[in-house]
């Protein structure tokens, strides 16, 4: 028998730190792995779970974050759900009420379609978080959106027992009490049908708080004690020292206390004394009380203090947590950053692609790539667009006299006096080595013409031998209004040769 294997039944028998060691035992070996249906992820999630069931939240988190890497990296997307839904689970019992849900709806988006049965699992998490924020009509709303995703499968599960128990409880504590009643009964039953022990008592302690809700004190003893009985013969009674409490608890309010002593030892007997526990706190809490009624006020404080006490442990222990929900709160601050940095670095790969590293200015490819469609638009519009062909006069001599490094520079500045003549809606590209394109989007015969006197004086306006002495620069622009031209060679070759007219006149 594998690890997995006996980590399983170590789990089923109500032995989580047995089932931890065997767990993290399969992980380390090849041939244990292939025998989990959802290979390394599930058995981290399992990890997970039993980390959870010894109250060792910062470890349940990290083997939950590590099953959902798992699930990731073998591109796994049901178990990519299940791991967030685990997490989800698991922030809930934090009070990391946002990274709750979060993770919560993320497993429920990736399991809807494959396990509509998980997905509803993801829903009641939801509505267990918002219930613990006090958001009572939100709670309510998941719970049935989970019961509803049941009911259109036509099938009944412990989960679904669950569900109901917790939607039948909300809706009694918002006065529904026989609608609340009616959906607890039913989990009753499903749990019973199933042989689910546990299950069945605890949701029969639910009925029995609603019925100390309502006054009916006796039948709430009743169901707890039917409760409790159910306990007695199941093989793993979780929740007996919960339930005892409560049972205790109602005794005393009702003055028997002869009855509520023993019911509270006996709980005490179930809860680990030197493990801090709601349990163990809550057990001290109602013995003070219980000593209080019995006018025995030493025993009364001792108690006091001792849940003090308790409490106080309880909060060191929150504080573990909390620091375990930072760090969490901190990855997903990181995962935002590098997700940030992904996208600006797929930005400046792009504008490797699309601008001309010397100048800066977009290249030959933006223009093939983006100007076809906006003449498509321009034709749609009936607007028009202005082109002009840029050509630097005489730039190879430029190179030949001045070097190429000097050409260089001339190149960058021209495309800083286009850029700072033209409009901000007029777009300058690099075409290749001393030619540009300039489109200027909405301008009339008029404007383009004014417009390419205004860059050819600002060009040769410019003192140039700044750069290297004697240096001059012109520039010959040869322009074209596109009107109901949409054929980009075509417009191209126009303003070319208008370029080269215009050079010949200025020669």
């Amino acid at each position: 028998m594998n690890p997995y294997t006996k980590a399983e039944q170590a789990l089923a028998q109500g032995d989580p730190q047995s089932a931890l060691s065997l767990y993290l035992l399969a992980v380390e070996d090849p041939e244990t792995l292939a025998s989990a249906p959802g290979g390394l992820s599930e058995i981290y999630r399992k990890a997970a779970r039993s980390a959870f069931l010894l109250q060792d939240h910062p470890r349940a988190i990290e083997f939950a974050r590590k099953a959902l890497i798992a699930a990731k990296e073998g591109n796994n997307t049901l178990e990519q759900g299940e791991a967030n839904i685990t997490l989800g689970v698991l922030y809930g019992n934090m009070n990391a009420w946002e990274l709750s849900i979060d993770h919560s709806r993320k497993g429920y988006e990736l399991v809807q379609t494959e396990a509509p049965i998980r997905a509803a699992a993801a829903l009641n998490n939801i509505g267990n978080v918002y219930e613990a924020m006090g958001h009572i009509p939100q709670a309510i709303e998941y719970f049935e959106s989970s019961a509803a995703l049941y009911q259109d499968l036509d099938t009944t599960d412990r989960n679904f027992g669950i569900i109901l128990g917790n939607l039948g409880k909300l809706k009694a504590e918002q006065g529904l009490t026989e609608e609340g009643l009616e959906l607890l009964n039913n989990g009753v039953h499903i749990f019973e049908n199933l042989g689910d022990l546990q299950y069945q008592a605890h949701t029969l302690a639910k009925i029995a708080r609603v019925w100390e809700q309502q006054g009916l004190i006796h039948q709430a003893e009743v169901l707890y004690r039917d409760a409790l009985d159910l306990l007695d013969r199941s093989p793993h009674p979780l929740w007996k020292a919960e339930i005892l409490i409560q049972l205790g608890i109602g005794l005393i309010d009702h003055g028997k206390f002869h009855e509520a002593g023993p019911v509270l030892e006996q709980a005490l007997n179930l809860i680990d004394p030197e493990k801090p526990s709601r349990n163990l706190s809550n057990y001290y809490q109602a013995m003070g009380r219980y000593h209080e009624s019995k006018q025995d006020y030493r025993q009364a404080l001792e108690h006091h203090r001792k849940y003090a006490q308790w409490v106080l442990e309880l909060q060191k222990q929150q504080g573990s947590n909390n620091l375990a929900k930072a760090l969490a709160l901190l990855d997903t601050e990181r995962l935002k950053l590098e997700k940030e940095l992904f996208r600006i670095k797929n930005e400046e790969l792009q504008n490797q692609v699309i601008r001309d590293p010397l100048t800066g200015l977009y290249n030959r490819r933006y223009l093939m790539d983006q100007l076809p469609t906006e003449l498509a638009r321009i034709q749609r519009s009936g607007d028009a667009m202005g082109f002009g062909f840029v050509d630097v006069n005489a730039f190879k001599e430029i190179n030949d006299v001045h070097s190429h490094l000097v050409g260089d520079k001339v190149l960058v500045q021209l495309a800083k006096i286009f850029q700072k003549t033209l409009r901000q809606s007029d777009t300058t590209i690099r075409y290749g080595g001393d030619e540009f394109i300039l489109f200027m989007p909405g301008v009339g015969q008029s404007s383009l013409e004014e417009m390419q006197k205004k860059l050819e004086q600002a060009v040769q306006s410019y003192p140039w031998h700044e750069l290297s002495p004697n240096l001059e620069v012109s520039v010959s622009v040869g322009i074209i209004l596109s009107e109901d031209r949409v054929d980009l060679d075509e417009i191209l070759h126009i303003a070319d040769s208008r370029m080269y007219q215009r050079k010949t006149r200025q020669d």
